[in-house]
């Protein structure tokens, strides 16, 4: 019954506002741009991984007729979409895409407008479409979604608290009583066990499957479910309703055994419990923002760890009124010791816990949270905020309970006295407020689960101020600057990011002799490494050359140098500062490429080293707190906590101190290897034996095995000119998640990665070489 009627309302809520994941980051073309020519496809890249069945592009022209060729294709990087254009006229042009994030099924809608430009650079006849909602597409957050959240987080962490609170506090505090209070206390664990868990079990079934059912209602129908369901979503959709049922179904069996709580499968059971409702809220964190971006390796265990610490301290306060005031047969003295053993445990398990959730959750923000700009300006940033005003009066009142009202309960209540009954009272008052404020907090998370991580948000926001403020400008670069006695004048067109026309001309003496003509990429804002193409001589024409190559692969300043090589003179070189913009007229790229391999560091200043130190030093805290317990247990014991503290101390604070901020961005990686003669040759060698087998021997994606692959692998003479090198270099070390790009860096050393991407970067050009430089100017070489 209770299924059937969150089914009836799921279907009639409203699904006019799509939830905000995988947001639009970089597109080419950018929006509002003004082209000539015409583009020959969208390439649009986003901030999670994208469902491949869900997730569309359409470009239409001002009439609203669709005009793009309909051949959707996805890439080996998860997070990318690109649809082909045929011939398309001079005109407005409007691009539509919807996304449907692979990580947690979420949808999102948007667009953004471009513009064709007639032959001669004037805008053509008409009137531009109005596009209101730019690249953000819908957005907002449904209450009745936010609900479903917030009671499927309740149920989770009600399942967790009720084995939680059994298997650490209730049991082990019973067993420190004589019989047959250990039996009667026993007992009252399993009661409190079996009215606990199942109750949270039917919220999270229900509430589950309710939200499988939404989730198809956004996407447009209920038979999209089945679609859902592939991949790991449905994977971890799945074993979240199982283990419910088994968390479920357990608990009751060890509810039947109240009246026979002896012998050791019950403890063993209730640890079993436990295991499997973490298992149910790793679920959660698997299908997370936290999963969605790079660094999942680290990110994740964070995100769990997060939810375990709230749902063990806030899952086993919500019992401990029930503890305080509920007899169940147990009453004098041993009812006054086992409380009190019961409240030292609590106090122990909620102070753990409460320092795992500061420490878990610092790491979180730092990783979602770019900036204070972003922590105010975003609205996933001020619901952070929200979150943590909530938090605040929950620790400030918990913190007075486990210092001043439980501590003296405690002590009442192991020395038998009549004021205990009053304490009691008041402490279990104080519990209810500190489970509301909980409640709250829980909630705050529930919205932010749909909303913008501030990272992404922030990008977004960057791309489409840059975009909004620039002025148009010529798309095509023209200049002149000395090389040594000749004069070179370079010509670029479009100049923007991806393929670009270069023409050298040069004039003076000899010019009939030059042999060669080198260019020279060096971005100028963008610590990445350099590259190179050989332009070919013009016949007919003495001392002008063409090439066409993909070396700026984003947007900014770039040093081109154009090396030249004569005959019987010394090579000499002419140097031109480009600024390549996007389609807008904007030369700062707005989007900042990060690593999308799951091992990089994702937390925002910080190191990976100093996470480490602080985790050091939290754990040394952690033991002083605890230290007069460990004394108590063991002076053996004691002493390794000090001498622990100590060195967990030091440690800490060293590395923190010494640790040196990782940039985890892989756009600021910088090539070392220099795209000499010696790399090509050494990358074509390695390619040729490791990688030509599936991208084939020119990069077309067409070696032996690309059929038998799916997705195929890319077209490296179009898609590595795309990319800097640091994100190049990237793939080839870690490989690409949900493809079968492998990782190399088992295989191949660091220098010969360098090499292979030197030797794809010739792709780029179209040749199939790099013509070697003079040992005399290899020096001078960016």
């Amino acid at each position: 019954m209770t299924v059937a009627v969150l089914c009836v309302l799921v279907l009639s809520g409203r699904p006019a506002s799509a939830f905000a994941h995988a947001v639009l980051l970089r597109s080419d073309p950018a929006q509002n741009s003004r082209l000539n020519p015409a583009p020959g496809r969208v390439d649009l890249f986003f901030s999670e991984p994208l469902n491949h069945s869900y997730s569309i592009i359409q470009v239409r022209n001002s009439a609203g007729t669709r005009v793009d060729s309909k051949n959707l294709r996805f890439s080996a990087d998860p997070t990318e979409m690109t649809i082909g254009l045929p011939a398309i006229d001079p005109g407005f042009y409007t691009v539509e895409w919807t996304t449907v994030s692979s990580v947690d099924g979420h949808r999102l809608d948007g667009t953004y407008p471009f513009t064709v430009l007639n032959q001669d650079g004037s805008t053509p006849a008409g009137a531009a479409p109005v596009i209101s909602s730019g690249t953000t597409g819908s957005a907002g957050v449904q209450p009745f979604d936010a609900v479903l959240r917030w009671l499927l987080l309740t149920g989770l962490i009600g399942i967790a608290g009720g084995f939680g609170f059994a298997a650490i506090v209730l049991f082990p505090a019973a067993g420190a009583l004589a019989e047959p209070d250990r039996d009667r206390a026993r007992a009252f664990a399993l009661w409190l066990l079996g009215a606990v868990v199942p109750a949270a079990m039917l919220v999270v079934v229900s509430i589950n499957l309710a939200a499988l059912v939404r989730q198809a209602a956004l996407n447009g129908s209920l038979g999209s479910i089945g679609d859902l369901l592939h991949g790991k979503a449905g994977l971890y959709w799945g074993g979240r309703e199982l283990l419910g049922l088994a968390c479920g179904g357990l608990s009751l069996w060890l509810a039947r055994r109240e009246r026979r709580p002896e012998g050791a499968i019950v403890p063993a059971m209730l640890w079993l419990g436990l295991a499997l409702s973490l298992l149910a809220l790793l679920t959660m964190s698997l299908t997370s923002h936290a999963a969605a971006g790079g660094g999942a390796y680290w990110s994740v265990p964070s995100d769990f760890l997060h939810l375990a610490g709230v749902s063990l301290w806030l899952g086993s306060l919500v019992q401990l009124p029930a503890l305080l005031r509920i007899r169940r047969s147990l009453d004098g003295a041993g009812r006054s010791r086992f409380l009190g053993a019961g409240l030292r445990r609590f106090s122990t398990l909620a102070v753990c816990c409460v320092w795992l959730v500061l420490l878990s959750g610092a790491f979180n923000a730092l990783v979602q949270i770019p900036s204070w700009a972003a922590l105010k300006d975003t609205a996933y940033g001020k619901a952070l905020i929200v979150k943590l005003l909530l938090l605040a009066p929950l620790l400030g009142v918990g913190a007075w309970n486990a210092v001043r009202t439980a501590r003296r309960f405690e002590r009442l209540s192991l020395a038998m006295q009549p004021d205990a009954a009053a304490v009691g009272d008041r402490l279990a008052r104080n519990a209810v407020i500190e489970s509301v404020a909980g409640a709250l907090v829980i909630a705050a998370t529930a919205v932010m689960v749909f909303l913008v991580p501030a990272k992404d948000a922030q990008a977004q926001a960057q791309a489409q101020r840059t975009s909004s403020q620039a002025a148009p400008v010529s798309s095509v670069f023209r200049n002149q600057a000395p090389a040594g006695d000749l004069a070179a004048s370079l010509t670029v067109t479009p100049n923007r990011v991806g393929e670009n026309g270069f023409r050298v001309l040069l004039a003076g003496p000899d010019v009939d002799q030059v042999q060669r003509v080198q260019l020279r990429f060096q971005a100028q804002n963008q610590p990445v490494g350099g590259s190179a193409v050989t332009a070919d001589p013009v016949e007919g024409t003495a001392g002008l050359f063409d090439a066409k190559a993909a070396n700026f692969s984003f947007v900014g300043d770039w040093r081109v140098t154009i090396n030249i090589r004569r005959i019987g003179h010394d090579d000499v070189n002419g140097n031109f500062t480009v600024q390549v913009p996007d389609a807008t007229g904007a030369t700062t790229s707005a989007v900042t490429l990060t690593s999308r391999s799951p091992s990089a560091f994702p937390a925002h200043g910080i190191s990976r080293e100093q996470a480490w130190g602080a985790l050091l030093i939290a754990v040394g805290a952690l033991v002083f707190v605890f230290r007069r317990q460990l004394w108590t247990l063991s002076p053996a014991l004691g002493t390794v906590g000090v001498l622990g503290i100590s060195g967990a101390l030091i440690v800490g604070i060293a590395v923190v101190i010494a640790g040196r901020r990782s940039v985890s961005g892989v756009s600021n990686v910088t090539n070392p290897v220099p795209p000499d003669e010696r790399s090509v040759a050494a990358g074509k060698t390695l390619f040729m034996a490791n990688c030509a087998v599936c991208h084939g021997n020119t990069g077309h994606g067409d070696g032996p095995n690309a059929a038998a692959l799916n997705p195929r692998p890319l077209d490296l003479t179009v898609h590595v000119g795309l990319h800097p090198d640091g994100q190049i270099f990237d793939w080839i070390t870690n490989g690409i998640p949900r493809t079968s790009m492998p990782a190399w860096k088992a295989t191949l050393t660091p220098n010969q990665r360098w090499d292979v991407l030197n030797y794809l970067r010739t792709f780029s050009s179209g040749a199939t070489d790099v013509a070697p430089a003079p040992a005399r100017q290899q020096a001078k070489l960016p």
